[in-house]
């Protein structure tokens, strides 16, 4: 039974959201939020700590608090403004330092939720219309982030392996859209002009930012072991998802596209991370069955997530002095950890 819970990644947008989703489970005696800035959330009930951005000294923290579940939102889920060393520190040295505490003889940590995105199955010519949990990559990662989301799940078997007594849930989160996520897709489709691969109209999937928060909290309390994917039912060509949002798509030569719109991303017009070339270019689809086979429902399709957030677009749009994405200011660029102040 689930008594006491840490969320790694506190004080990011999905972070925050899961603390206070945990606070409302009254089974839960305490909720500990963990951050590397100050929290962008109050919290009712449970206690933010600020603590060293790499996360070395978690066996401290584990032993003080006493938690028995552990739930990992402390990832970059883009590659924006950020080396491929500090991604690598992030997505993989601070998941090696989490579950190197984890898995300490007197630790009490006895569940674990792991948060990895949909970017392991990468995107390419000969993928599957939709990736099941134990489908192979066709292709070694094409990015540096995919391959730190590849590494850290390793790491997260090899944890399994060798703990049985520990539970262990890996949730691989489709492109997250919503009111409040601010990710590269999000943020170029709250532009007026968005990039497109020019000959190519992929199928894509999301998931809304509510559904993605609720699968966390019901790995997180159910004790699901296992990898599963979570993204809203179906896709759609990009080119639907766009108009969804009154975006105009602007093509860009899908031969060397990166050094193409270089211009405009300097200028801050655009975001063209390696990780959007592929999905842009290929699109990427996913099962979902495997966690509703765990009693989950999701309350929104892919399609219906992406209503919603282009509802939320063209309002701000209409609304009078809008200048960007409907987020909330506080959130970091892409909803992975603020960086320290």
């Amino acid at each position: 039974m689930v008594r006491r819970v840490l969320v790694t990644g506190a004080d990011t947008v999905a972070g925050s959201h899961l603390v206070i989703a945990l606070e409302a489970d009254s089974s839960i005696e305490a909720v500990v939020g963990l951050g590397t800035a100050d929290a962008v959330a109050p919290f009712a009930r449970a206690r933010y700590r600020k603590v060293d951005p790499d996360y070395p000294s978690l066996a401290r923290v584990f032993e003080e608090e006493e938690v028995d579940t552990v739930a990992h939102l402390f990832v970059a889920t883009s590659s924006t403004r950020r080396s491929s060393r500090r991604l690598h520190e992030i997505n993989v040295i601070a998941s090696m330092n989490l579950l190197a505490a984890a898995g300490r003889p007197d630790t009490s940590v006895r569940h674990l939720v792991m948060r990895s995105s949909t970017l392991v199955y990468g995107s390419g010519p000969r993928d599957p219309a939709f990736f099941a949990e134990d489908a192979p990559r066709p292709v070694a990662p094409a990015s540096v982030l995919e391959a730190s989301f590849a590494e850290a799940e390793d790491l997260a078997a090899q944890f399994a392996a060798e703990n049985p007594a520990t539970s262990v849930a890996v949730l691989r989160i489709a492109d997250v859209v919503g009111v409040d996520a601010s990710n590269p897709i999000t943020r170029n489709l709250s532009r007026r002009f968005s990039p497109c691969l020019l000959g190519f109209d992929p199928l894509v999937q999301f998931v809304d930012q509510t559904d993605a928060v609720r699968a966390l909290a019901h790995a997180t309390t159910q004790g699901s072991r296992g990898t599963f994917n979570v993204a809203g039912d179906g896709v759609q060509p990009f080119s639907e998802v766009a108009a969804t949002c009154g975006t105009r798509l602007v093509p860009v030569p899908p031969i060397k596209p990166s050094m193409a719109v270089a211009p405009l991303v300097r200028l801050g017009l655009l975001e063209f991370p390696p990780e959007l070339v592929g999905l842009l270019r290929y699109g990427r689809g996913v099962k979902n069955a495997k966690l509703v086979q765990t009693g989950f429902a999701y309350r929104y399709t892919s399609a219906q997530a992406v209503e919603r957030f282009g509802l939320s677009v063209r309002d701000a749009r209409r609304a009078p002095l809008s200048t960007g994405p409907p987020t909330d200011p506080t959130a970091p660029p892409d909803g992975s950890p603020i960086p320290p102040r």
